[in-house]
This record gives structure tokens, C-alpha cells and sequence, in this order.
């Protein structure tokens, strides 16, 4: 465009266009994208360091100046010419650091944006340089702009905010991660309040006969529920503060983990007066409401009952009145017994093991999901060496690579417009191998969508829908002949003289080609080199991003784990003292009471893993469909039978690891215990 077409188009549809330039050169074994510094649109901000000042001063990407090992005032050399590091910047159309399209993750091992002045630019080689446009609409007429554009000239390439990967992706992710910032604190928050209930249950036991003496002394239920009430509300205080002074100090730490991969400004930390009330009595709330059934599930108790010496003992329950007592055998008996006789212990064991598991296993998942999506994709989207992206259509090749045509469209779906692309794929073509669900393989004569276009655009087959052309504005009809098993990609195939058809260019246009080898192509014709090398190097990235993240879910699980098993096994042990001390009277040994007392929640561990399986793959599948919500990913959320036995393995060494520690209390209670406050 010149630049009397731009203004006449900024002043028809009131709107601002930027010229956006760009230069690639080599930089050890990285490429180095630099442009000059935007001045209207996508301007760029200060992450580190000092703005542009001299003609040789250079910004980078925060990637490739950690990965490099650069510092301020380094030298790095392009296009034999050096130039001095001033700075980190960040820009919005570059969220996320990818190369291409194509990339899965950043990597500043093999790809950099940097920034130079204009003046500093402008005396850059320029046999390589690719210009773009970006426009910024000042009113909703973006359909009657891009309708002037099409009766001009040809749009290659139409990319909204919206749909651009750099940018929506991170947008995705935020709102996933929201999410899930108000989901897990409620987990534990429920853990913690059950806890407090089930361990004030217990303490008030030991307390009734003091509470049946103040209450005959005539104290009033409300004073003796302010008594009990201290300890809980203190707890709960004291802990909330210092939760509140933790997070504080843990914001940022957890801030950078979760903006790691992305290139975002420096966050501003701010908190909010109501955010902070809410953290400190929203604990406090709940566990004094926990707690203050526990008392007055005492309080209901008959003043006499409470007097008595074993007024703390457990009633039978619905669930231990329904053992019998002839049938099976002794030691099955007794288990059930202690598993129905205090439900509440009962329930935290088993919501205890359900959080402990469901994160072990959200990392499994999260795991499979990654590996599908790379393993099963990537080698079907990428069955060539090379992609050769052009900078214009082409109707002839006299090269050995195979072309393909790409364009953009749009469909309007009803609720919101969506953009994809067509890939119009050669006649026998050896690089582009399509299968359906299951694993045939589709004739290349068809239109074909993958699974992920299909989810979003909410497509089945033999479907007809009318989209609407990036280049040329106009509408088409497509039929979908079959719907091929690929869950990470925008595309949606058909054979490339049907597109060129379709689109009134010649029979053999192309706007790329695929190859195994390097091509002998002009330099001046191509736009980007995609590679094997390349989008492998990103997928190892990303696999490794996930190993850290699942090491953390297995640390906290756990914990959640340890923290549970122990608090319930120690309950045990104490409400069975003189059980315990009876059973050695009678012979049985140390070892034979471990097994029959203290083994006997085993069920509630195995009960507990299994149904956490499908409120796990419940939860996860929920948390995919929110973070891809704006993006063309289908996540196959599932399981294998070695990761679910390996994941049982893990839960139950917890288990048996902490019931070993635990054991010591069984060996201190003497024999004597039995004949203390018999009635």
C-alpha cells in the first residue's frame, strides 16, 4: 500500500493502519526477527533495562536474552554488524513467543524478536524484508473495509486478535487458570474445614463430662458455645493470617511460574481491601461453622448421659447396627466396625484420599492429553522435512517440492464468527495423509475437517455451511465428506485444484511448498522455513514444562495424603486405647492389632482412589474445555491402566508409609488401660 492509499482508507472508514516491517537474519543458530520501533499500533513496552537511545542500541525478547545468557551492554553481532543490548521488551502481538503458527512453545534457542530504531532499520539489508499491515478499527465496519480491499487487491492473509495464536492462546490460559485458582483453594479449604470438625468432634468427647457438670452448675448454652468456640476462632484467625502473610510473599514466585511462557509486561501486584477481608473470614466462617456443630451435637446430649464416665463413647450408628454379628469372621467384623462407628473420621479419610488423587492423577492426565496431542499430531500434521512459505502465489514450479495453497475464511457460526483455514493439498500427495476416528485412511479427493474444526465450529459430517473468504470477501458453500483424527489444527483440507477453482486462480496456484530435502528457491520469493528440527525442539520444551508442573501435583498430593492418613490413624488409636490394651490381654500381638486396627480404613484409601477417577477426568474436561475454548484443540482426556495402577501404588505407600510411623502409638499403650474406667 502506499501511503496516499493508507490515509485515503484511514479517512473513509475512520480507522489507523500501521506498516509493520520485519527482517530475518541468522544469529548462531537462532533466527533473529528484527523490526523498527511501532509507533501507533502494538507499541512496545519497556520490560528491563533502557529504552532505545543510540543507532546501534538493540532490544530483545525475554526468551532469547535468558536462554542466550545475554546482559545489559552485551554485544551481538547480525549481519556482521554489532549492536549493544540496552534492553527487554514486551509487545502485544507477541504474547506468546512463537516463531510460527506451527511452534508449540517459545524457544530462544531458536527464535528472537528484537527491536532497532526506524533510522537504524532503515539502513538494514532489505533483500529479505516481508512487510504486513495492522489496522485498528475506530467503529464496527471491518466487513465493509475488508470488502474495499478485496475489490483492490488480494488479502493473503486476514488475522484477528482473535484467532491469532499469540495472543488468544494466552487469553486462553489465563481463564483456565482463574478457574482453577477458585476451584483448588476450595478443595482445600473443605479438607481443612472437615478436619477441624472431625478433630473438635473428638476433643469435645473427651469434654463432656465438663460440659455436663457447667451445664447442671446452670451456665447457658451460649456460654458454654463461647467457651468451645475460642479455640477453633483462634486457630482459624491465626492461621488465616499467617496463610495471608504467606501468599503475600508467594504471589509473585507463583505469578512468574504461571507467565513463564509467555512474554507479558512486568505484573503489577495490587491488593484489594475486600480480597483481603474475604481471605481472612471465609476460613475463619466456615471452621467455626464446622466446629460449632460439633458442640452442639453435644449440647443435645442429655445432662445425665453427660456425666457419665463414658459419655464421650460412640453410639451405634445406622451403618454398625447393619453388621452382623455371627456372620463373618472376627476380624472383618471389627474393621467394619471401626470404618461405620464415627462417620465424620470416617468422611475425611475418604475425601482425604479423593483430593490426594485427584491431583496425582490431574498431572497423569494433563501428561496423556500433552503426549497425544504432540505424539499423534505431530508426526501426521508434519510428514515432511521442510514447509516453504511464499510471499505471493505462484502458478508454476519448477522445484521438486510439492505445493499446497492456503486462504483464509471466516464462518459465522450464529454466537460468533470464527476463522480457519483451507489447505488445498496436491493430487497423490506424499506428505499430506489424512485418517478418520478409526485409523483408515480418506481418499484425497475429499473435503475433509479435523476433529478440532469440528468441535469448535460444531460441524458433523455431510454438513453444508457457507463461509465467507479473507481475500476476496466472497461466500462459498463446503460440504464436509469426513471429519480425519488430528485435534491441533485450524485447517480444513481439500484436493488444491479444487480450491484454486473455487477461488478463480490458475489450476496449479500455490502459495508454499512441502519437501524432504532443502529447496534451491529464491530467497526474495520466500516469507518462512518451517522445519522438522524446529517443531520438535518446541515439543521437547513443552514436555518438559509439564514434568515440573506434574512433580508439583505429585509433591502436593502427597502432603494432602500424609496430613489425612495421619490425623485419622492418630483418632483411631486414641478412641481404641482400651480396645487396644484388651486385644494384648488377650494374647493378640503387636503386629496382629496393626493389622486389625490400624489397617482397617485400607477399604476407605481404595474406595477413596476409586472414586476419584471419574470425578477427576469430570474435573479435567471442564478445565480443557474452558482453556481451549477460543482455540482449535480437541484434548483427549483419559487414562491408562498402568497409570491408574501406578497412581494406586503411589497413594497406597503413602498409606502404608505413614500407618508405619503411627504404629508406635499401638506399642505404647500398656495392658493396664483396659481395667482403667471400666463401668
Amino acid at each position: 500500500l502506499t501511503e496516499a492509499e493508507i490515509k485515503k482508507y484511514e479517512n473513509d472508514f475512520n480507522l489507523n493502519i500501521q506498516e509493520n516491517r520485519q527482517i530475518e537474519f541468522n544469529y548462531k543458530n537462532a533466527v533473529l526477527r528484527i523490526r523498527p520501533e511501532f509507533k501507533e499500533i502494538n507499541k512496545a513496552e519497556l520490560f528491563d533495562g533502557e529504552k532505545l537511545k543510540n543507532p546501534n542500541d538493540i532490544m530483545v525478547d525475554r526468551f532469547f536474552y535468558e536462554v542466550q545468557g545475554l546482559s545489559f551492554g552485551d554485544e551481538i553481532s547480525v549481519n556482521g554488524k554489532k549492536y549493544n543490548v540496552c534492553g527487554i521488551f514486551t509487545t502485544p502481538d507477541y504474547l506468546s513467543m512463537l516463531k510460527s503458527k506451527t511452534d508449540f512453545m517459545a524457544d530462544g534457542n531458536k527464535f528472537g524478536l528484537c527491536m532497532v530504531s526506524e533510522k537504524t532499520f532503515n539502513a538494514l539489508t532489505n533483500d529479505n524484508e516481508t512487510i504486513y499491515y495492522s489496522v485498528a478499527f475506530n467503529k464496527n465496519n471491518s466487513d465493509d473495509f475488508r470488502k474495499e480491499l478485496a475489490k483492490n487487491g488480494i488479502v493473503l492473509n486476514w488475522t484477528g486478535k482473535d484467532t491469532n495464536i499469540r495472543i488468544d492462546t494466552f487469553d486462553g490460559e489465563i481463564s483456565a487458570i482463574i478457574m482453577l485458582g477458585k476451584i483448588a483453594p476450595l478443595f482445600i479449604l473443605i479438607v481443612s474445614s472437615l478436619i477441624m470438625s472431625v478433630v473438635m468432634g473428638r476433643m469435645l468427647k473427651k469434654e463432656y463430662t465438663y460440659i455436663g457438670t457447667l451445664s447442671a452448675m446452670g451456665y447457658r448454652k451460649r456460654e458454654i458455645i463461647a467457651h468451645y468456640l475460642r479455640l477453633p476462632i483462634t486457630i482459624s484467625i491465626i492461621g488465616s493470617i499467617l496463610g495471608l502473610v504467606l501468599g503475600y510473599f508467594l504471589t509473585e514466585p507463583f505469578s512468574c511460574v504461571s507467565s513463564r511462557e509467555y512474554n507479558v509486561p512486568k505484573t503489577v501486584y495490587y491488593y484489594q481491601i475486600q480480597d483481603i477481608i474475604f481471605i481472612l473470614i471465609t476460613p475463619v466462617i466456615l471452621n467455626t461453622l464446622a466446629s460449632l456443630l460439633a458442640i452442639m451435637r453435644a449440647l443435645h446430649i442429655n445432662i445425665v448421659a453427660l456425666l457419665k464416665a463414658n459419655a464421650g463413647k460412640m453410639k451405634k450408628g445406622v451403618l454398625t447396627k447393619l453388621i452382623p454379628h455371627k456372620k463373618g469372621s472376627f476380624k472383618l467384623r471389627f474393621k467394619l466396625k471401626e470404618i461405620t462407628s464415627n462417620f465424620p473420621r470416617s468422611l475425611l479419610m475418604l475425601i482425604g484420599i479423593i483430593v490426594s488423587s485427584m491431583f496425582i492423577l490431574t498431572g497423569l492426565l494433563f501428561s496423556n492429553s500433552i503426549n497425544f496431542l504432540f505424539e499423534s499430531n505431530f508426526h501426521q500434521m508434519f510428514g515432511y522435512d521442510y514447509q516453504y512459505i511464499l510471499n505471493k502465489p505462484l502458478a508454476e514450479n519448477d522445484t521438486k517440492g510439492e505445493p499446497y495453497m492456503i486462504s483464509s475464511f471466516d464462518y459465522d457460526r450464529g454466537d460468533e464468527v470464527l476463522s480457519f483455514t483451507i489447505n488445498g493439498v496436491a493430487d497423490d500427495s506424499k506428505y499430506i495423509k489424512l485418517y478418520d476416528n478409526n485409523g483408515d485412511l480418506i481418499s484425497q479427493d475429499k473435503t475433509v475437517i479435523t476433529k478440532s474444526v469440528a468441535k469448535r465450529l460444531k460441524l458433523e459430517k455431510g454438513d453444508v455451511i457457507t463461509v465467507k473468504n479473507n481475500s476476496n470477501f466472497k461466500d462459498y458453500q463446503l460440504t464436509v465428506d469426513e471429519i480425519c483424527n488430528i485435534s491441533y489444527s485450524e485447517n480444513i483440507y481439500m484436493p488444491l485444484k479444487d480450491l484454486n477453482k473455487m477461488l478463480d486462480l490458475p489450476e496449479n496456484t500455490h502459495i508454499g511448498l512441502y519437501s524432504n530435502e532443502s529447496l534451491n528457491i529464491d530467497n526474495g520469493l520466500v516469507t518462512d522455513i518451517l522445519t522438522l528440527e524446529d517443531s520438535k525442539a518446541g515439543l521437547d520444551t513443552s514436555i518438559a514444562a509439564f514434568k515440573v508442573f506434574l512433580y508439583i501435583l505429585a509433591f502436593v498430593s502427597a502432603v494432602v495424603g500424609i496430613v489425612v492418613i495421619y490425623i485419622v490413624t492418630i483418632m483411631l488409636v486414641e478412641e481404641n486405647r482400651k480396645n487396644i490394651s484388651m486385644l494384648k490381654v488377650v494374647g493378640y500381638h503387636n503386629s496382629e492389632i496393626s493389622k486389625l486396627l490400624i489397617n482397617s480404613t485400607s477399604a476407605l484409601v481404595w474406595l477413596g482412589f476409586f472414586l476419584s477417577i471419574p470425578l477427576t477426568l469430570a474435573t479435567i474436561q471442564v478445565f480443557f474445555n474452558t482453556l481451549t475454548a477460543n482455540m482449535y484443540f480437541d484434548f483427549a482426556v483419559n487414562l491408562k491402566i498402568w497409570q491408574i495402577a501406578g497412581s494406586l501404588a503411589f497413594i497406597l505407600a503413602i498409606y502404608y508409609v505413614t500407618l508405619f510411623f503411627v504404629k508406635k502409638k499401638v506399642l505404647n499403650i500398656n495392658m493396664a488401660e483396659s481395667l482403667k474406667a471400666r463401668e
